[in-house]
């Protein structure tokens, strides 16, 4: 299935604050991190331990330290790689300052193998997120608005 690219390239037409797109690649990071964790709890059998057992980059194990309920979440090393897969390529993306989401950019850059990994974590811990998380689900809604906010106002600097 072909999903609608809706989101315009903006990234040399509007002025980005670096500071502003770090802080949202870590936010986004740690939604991802959640939605993997409440997947990988719920629909994943086998061996699998705290998330506070892996190694992750410096804001990301602040996260999770600072907040004793994730200890409790487990996730297994197949879902260790992935979530850091999408956290290199969280890193890279060009368009996070305005993206609302990556299904809808015009300049996919993930393989089809990895979105058919990553496409049922968002499908399913993203009904969810609310409930189990709701300060960064509500936050994460707060941001989706702002980026569509922030395209409607410069759809005519696309061309």
């Amino acid at each position: 299935m072909i999903k609608e690219k809706t989101f315009p390239i903006l990234k040399n037409k509007i002025p980005i604050d670096k500071d502003k797109e770090a802080a949202k690649k870590l936010f986004e990071k740690k939604l991802f991190l959640l939605m993997a964790a409440i997947y990988c709890e719920d629909m994943v059998r086998g061996n699998k331990k705290s998330i506070s057992k892996y190694k992750f980059e410096e804001g990301i194990d602040e996260f999770i330290n600072k907040n004793p309920k994730l200890w409790k979440c487990k996730i297994n090393d197949t879902y260790y790689e992935l979530i850091m897969k999408a956290f290199r390529h969280t890193d890279r993306c060009p368009h996070s300052f305005y993206k609302t989401f990556c299904h809808q950019c015009p300049a996919t850059c993930y393989k089809s193998q990895d979105l058919e990994n990553i496409e049922p974590i968002m499908k399913y811990a993203g009904r969810k997120i609310m409930m189990k998380h709701p300060i960064i689900g509500l936050k994460f809604v707060i941001n989706l608005l702002m980026a569509k906010n922030l395209i409607n106002k410069n759809k005519d600097r696309e061309n």
